[in-house]
């Protein structure tokens, strides 16, 4: 008889428990997926969310938080902005995509940021997630490409900007070549890793070897994309460099830093300064783009060569 009444408090406690945890989930849930809808959070609302973070954390499902972030939340999110131009095409895509890009980028990315702070990633960030979900569901799942072809497409800088960020993410995953190819579309030249391109999808030079993707669901402890870049393996004599670049327009003089020819080029970090004197070139590397920090020797390197 006294382990019945025992029992019975116990099961309630069981009960309450979960329905508390159910209770933290679903406000998560409510607050990440107001964010896509364009909804702000009331006051104080985002410490009140770190804290739910912190107390689901201490729960049997605090391991798994950020997997329910990228495979559900996030899913379902960018659907929501996807609805909104899934049957635009040509021009009218390209300006609602901007605009949705801005919104993604300025607003709802730093909230998800600030919202999972308290969880510490092992493998891809929140923001990583949320910039390969871009990506996945967004961005390849419309008629970019095809919006691309038209005859004088206005291309606006937040487009630019869109495709810069989004190929600082890498992953194992065949959707990654595909950006790759749109980025060289819009940035020439253009290195990435199946090699230079020159203002089409598909490259000019070609890498000495083959980079291969996993054809699997990706998941967060995936290795970045490897792959060896054309002009840092290959030596190209100046002759045979220019057979393979195109010839100029009619007009203009094409022009050949001396320097640049029969050197490597080292990844670079997007938005480093470059020291030899031959421009800028937009890189892989990790990180946002145009957001790595410079070493202390960097720098004191670039200001000895002033």
């Amino acid at each position: 008889m006294g382990a019945l009444w025992s029992a019975e408090p116990q099961t309630a406690r069981r009960r309450r428990s979960r329905q508390q945890l159910t209770n933290l989930i679903v406000s998560v849930q409510s607050a990440v997926v107001s964010l896509f809808q364009h909804k702000k959070l009331p006051p104080n609302e985002l410490d009140l969310l770190n804290d739910k973070i912190r107390m689901l954390m201490k729960t049997e499902v605090g391991p798994f938080i950020l997997d329910y972030f990228q495979n559900q939340l996030l899913k379902k999110g960018m659907v929501i902005l996807r609805e909104k131009i899934k049957r635009e095409k040509g021009q009218q895509l390209l300006e609602c995509l901007s605009d949705i890009w801005d919104y993604f980028f300025c607003e709802v990315l730093p909230m998800l940021q600030a919202i999972f702070c308290p969880v510490q990633a092992t493998g891809f960030s929140v923001r990583e997630m949320s910039l390969v979900g871009f990506r996945d569901t967004i961005l390849l799942k419309i008629a970019f490409s095809d919006a691309l072809d038209i005859p004088d497409v206005v291309i606006s800088p937040s487009i630019t900007q869109m495709l810069l960020v989004l190929q600082s993410v890498h992953d194992n995953n065949p959707e990654y070549l595909q950006l790759e190819s749109l980025v060289a579309r819009l940035v020439s030249p253009y290195l990435g890793l199946r090699g230079l391109y020159m203002g089409g999808p598909e490259p000019l030079i070609p890498a000495n070897k083959p980079v291969t993707v996993v054809l699997r669901q990706k998941t967060l402890g995936d290795e970045p994309l490897k792959g060896e870049r054309p002009l840092s393996m290959q030596l190209f004599p100046s002759q045979q460099l220019d057979e393979q670049l195109p010839a100029p327009g009619r007009g203009e003089a094409h022009k050949r830093t001396p320097s640049a020819v029969g050197q490597g080029l080292d990844p670079l970090v997007e938005g480093e300064v470059m020291t030899r004197g031959y421009g800028r070139r937009h890189s892989i590397a990790g990180g946002g783009a145009g957001d790595s920090p410079k070493s202390p020797d960097r720098v004191t390197q670039v200001a000895g060569s002033d």
